[in-house]
């Protein structure tokens, strides 16, 4: 199959998602304890192969890793890993408690992504701004400026703006058209 893995791969798979699924709805309670090994010893098959399927293959990231996804990364994990200590754990209370605690973190998490992802669409990338040309700076300005949003319409023409020298025709250009737009908003409120 494609990138070394094969069926065994997909069949580990299936049944340590299986395995877990039954741990967690505690079917056969005589069972329990060998159930557990089964599928720790399952699961440690289907990571083996996962990983020596995956050797040799190259993983690159376009996307650049900034500290708010590593944070949900790191609180992913975390709250993986008490799911899994709460489908392990052999007494009733403690699983109610565990599950309880990782409902809790699933709502902080959501909150997170929906205020983090507000947050990060609201501030520019920098090397975004920078592969743009003065036109698009200015046409993005002039697109906000329709909109009567004035900040951003300031903002992409602060970029055009820095991007010649202060004796140059077109920054003086672009600093009174900052100025217009200022009055304009002024004016507004």
């Amino acid at each position: 199959m494609k990138n070394g893995m094969d069926f065994l791969t997909f069949l580990f798979g299936i049944v340590t998602l299986l395995g877990f699924s039954l741990q967690l709805m505690d079917l056969f309670p005589k069972h329990r304890s060998l159930r557990r090994s089964t599928v720790l010893i399952v699961f440690g098959i289907f990571i083996g192969s996962l990983i020596s399927g995956l050797q040799g293959v190259a993983v690159t990231f376009t996307i650049p890793i900034t500290p708010f996804s590593a944070l949900v990364g790191v609180f992913v994990l975390l709250l993986s890993l008490i799911i899994i200590t709460a489908i392990l754990s052999k007494e009733q209370e403690k699983r109610k408690q565990l599950f309880a605690i990782t409902g809790f973190g699933i709502a902080i998490l959501m909150f997170l992504l929906f205020f983090g992802s507000l947050i990060s669409h609201e501030m520019e990338n920098p090397s975004d701004t920078k592969r743009l040309s003065t036109e698009e700076l200015v046409y993005l300005s002039d697109v906000h400026l329709s909109k009567r949003n004035f900040e951003r319409s300031i903002y992409f023409l602060t970029l055009a703006e820095e991007r010649f020298l202060e004796d140059d025709f077109q920054y003086q250009r672009i600093g009174k058209r900052i100025d217009d737009i200022q009055k304009m908003q002024i004016e507004e409120k």
